[in-house]
């Protein structure tokens, strides 16, 4: 007899955390999309408690304001850090350069390159902030029959709305 479960033809169940469905909406859309399709994939072996359901709702909303709360915090800290260090750098290398340090202008110019490289990453973090927030968006929108598309939110329904049939029976 093997130690693993055969997924295919082994009677078994699934029971998640509340986590698990909270944090599919930390990843990005198509990714949490296709996690979401391998749970549904099992959907007649899952479980849901209805304390994962209650605590779901009560800390989906929750999701939306810390995760953009926490995205705004960190790209102002990140640009305050990074506008206060190119001044007192740009700073520094112009003294350098007015006191005579001839020797360094094409090292100060080097550095001058790196420190506008460095504001092009930083442009490059503040999209993906930006993607991740449109992802959370199209987790709120409406496709075009006025339908949820919090595709999380409707599966930890159906999951719901089962338990009540199957304790109906």
């Amino acid at each position: 007899m093997s130690d693993k479960i055969d997924l295919q033809n082994d009677d078994f169940i699934l029971v998640f955390d509340t986590n698990v469905f909270l944090h599919l909406y930390y990843y990005p859309y198509d990714e949490s999309m296709r996690m979401l399709n391998v749970i549904k994939s099992y959907y007649d072996s899952i479980w849901l408690p209805y304390q994962v359901y209650e605590e779901f709702y009560r800390n989906r909303p929750k999701i939306d304001s810390d995760m953009f709360k926490k995205q705004d915090a960190l790209k102002k800290d990140v640009s305050k850090i990074f506008n206060e260090t190119k001044r007192k750098l740009v700073d520094k290398l112009k003294e350098c350069e007015q006191i005579g340090f001839m020797t360094i202008k094409g090292h100060v110019n080097g550095a001058l390159q790196s420190i506008n490289d460095i504001q092009g990453g930083l442009q490059v973090i503040e999209e993906e902030i930006k993607s991740t927030k449109e992802g959370l968006e199209n987790w709120k929108g409406k496709d075009q029959q006025g339908n949820s598309n919090d595709k999380i939110k409707l599966l930890i329904e159906q999951f719901a709305n089962d338990e009540k049939d199957r304790e109906k029976r």
